[in-house]
C-alpha cells in the first residue's frame, strides 16, 4: 500500500513506548508523516518527521507547546496536502485530540484513526482541562474508522459507552525495550548505580512516583518487608510529591528506597535487569485506572522478573492466567510469597516470554486495522 498517513501524537517521542509501537505497526501503511515532541531528536530514517524541541521531558504538556503542536500540525498538513493528499489521519493519545479533530475538519482526510490509550470518559473527569480534551475525542472516536484501545475490557466498554457499531480494535501494550546498552554506558550505569545494584533483592517500579500512583501505599507495605531489600522507583513525578513522599521516607526512617527520574530506554532496561522482582500499581477510583493496560508488565517479562501487581481486573488475570507473579494489593505479602517461591515464578516468566510472538502480533493487528480500512 503506498497512501500518505499523517501521524499527529503530541507527546515524548523518544521516552513514550506506546507511540513507538504504534509506529512500529503502521509501519507497512506507506508514506508517513509523523508530528511530534522529542527531547533527543533521534528519527527512523524511514518516517518523515516534524518534531517541536522540548528540553525538560517531565513538563512538555504546556499550553506553550501545545500551540505549537498545533500550527505544526497545520504547517504540515497544508505541506501534504499540496505536495499529495492526506489519505489517513492517525490521531495517538488524548492530548493530540484538539488538534487533531481541527485538522480533521479542515482537510477532510479520507480515512481517520484514533488510538485512545487511557479509557478517560467525560463524566469521571474533575479537571476542566481534561473534560475539553475528552470532548475533543469523543468526537473524533463517532467519526473514526477505526478506534485502537489498549486492551479488551476497554473494547467491551468503549463500545457501550459511545454506542460504537462494533468493537474498537484492540492493540494490547506488549512491548519490549529494544534499546541495548554500549559497554561506555554499562560501566557508567554500574558507577552510577553501585549503591544498590549489587548485594541486595532490588524492588522495580517504573510508573514514576506520584501520590494518586499510590507510591505512598506502596512505600507501606515496602516497610512491612523484612528482608534486607531496595525499592527503586523510576520515571519521576512532580515536585509537590516529591515532598510528600520525601517527608514520609524521613518520617517512617525508611531505608534503601530511591527515587529517580525518567531515564533513557538502555538504562531502564539496565535497571530492570539487575532487579529481582518488579511492581506494577494502579488505583481503581475510575474505569481507566480499575481497567488498565501496562506495557510494564511485558518490559519485566522481556528482562526475565518476576511481577507484583495490584489487583485490578486485567492485571490480576493475566498474572493468575500466567503464573508469572502474585496479584495483591498487599505488596508486602506477594514479596514474600514470591521471594519463599522465587525459582517457580522466573521459570514461569522465562516459559511465558518463549511464548510472545511480538513481530507476529505487529502483523495480526495491522491485519485487522487494514480489513476494517477497506
Amino acid at each position: 500500500m503506498s497512501e500518505n498517513l499523517l501521524f499527529l501524537s503530541f507527546t515524548t517521542l523518544d521516552y513514550d513506548g506506546r507511540t513507538k509501537e504504534l509506529l512500529k505497526l503502521i509501519d507497512p501503511y506507506g508514506s508517513i508523516h509523523v508530528v511530534s515532541c522529542m527531547v533527543n531528536e533521534k528519527k527512523d530514517l524511514n518516517k518523515n518527521y516534524d518534531i517541536i524541541k522540548i528540553k525538560n521531558k517531565s513538563k512538555y504538556l504546556t499550553v506553550k507547546n501545545l500551540i505549537n503542536f498545533f500550527l505544526l500540525s497545520v504547517k504540515t498538513a497544508f505541506k501534504l496536502q499540496r505536495e499529495k493528499k492526506i489519505d489517513t489521519l492517525f490521531i495517538d493519545n488524548l492530548y493530540s485530540a484538539i488538534t487533531g479533530y481541527l485538522i480533521y475538519m479542515l482537510f477532510k482526510p479520507k480515512k481517520l484513526i484514533i488510538d485512545c490509550r487511557e479509557y478517560y470518559i467525560r463524566e469521571q473527569q474533575t479537571s476542566r482541562k481534561l473534560k475539553v480534551f475528552c470532548l475533543f475525542e469523543e468526537l473524533l472516536i463517532k467519526n473514526a474508522d477505526i478506534v485502537i484501545v489498549a486492551n479488551e475490557e476497554r473494547s467491551q466498554l468503549a463500545k457501550q459507552h459511545y454506542s460504537l457499531d462494533k468493537k474498537p480494535i484492540v492493540f494490547e501494550n506488549i512491548r519490549v525495550i529494544d534499546s541495548e546498552a554500549t559497554a561506555a554506558e554499562l560501566k557508567a550505569y554500574e558507577e552510577k548505580y553501585s549503591k544498590f545494584i549489587h548485594g541486595k533483592k532490588n524492588i522495580i517500579s517504573t510508573g514514576g512516583y506520584s501520590l494518586h500512583r499510590l507510591t505512598l501505599e506502596l512505600l507501606a507495605e515496602f516497610k512491612e518487608i523484612k528482608d534486607n531489600a531496595n525499592l527503586v522507583i523510576v520515571g519521576g513525578g512532580t515536585e509537590k510529591d516529591k515532598h510528600e513522599i520525601d517527608n514520609y521516607i524521613e518520617k517512617y526512617d525508611l531505608k534503601n528506597v530511591y527515587l529517580l527520574e525518567k531515564v533513557l530506554p538502555q538504562e531502564l532496561k539496565y535497571l530492570m535487569q539487575q532487579s529481582h522482582i518488579g511492581v506494577v500499581i494502579y488505583p481503581m477510583h475510575d474505569d481507566n485506572n480499575k481497567y488498565c493496560a501496562s506495557g510494564k508488565i511485558y518490559e519485566y517479562i522481556d528482562c526475565g522478573i518476576p511481577i507484583i501487581t495490584s489487583e485490578n481486573p486485567p492485571l490480576k488475570t493475566f498474572i493468575e492466567t500466567h503464573e508469572v507473579g502474585i496479584s495483591n494489593n498487599h505488596f508486602s505479602k506477594a514479596y514474600d510469597t514470591i521471594t519463599q517461591n522465587y525459582q517457580y515464578y522466573k521459570d514461569n516468566v522465562k516459559l511465558y516470554n518463549q511464548t510472545v510472538d511480538y513481530s507476529e502480533y505487529l502483523n495480526i493487528t495491522y491485519s485487522k486495522i487494514m480489513k476494517e480500512l477497506q
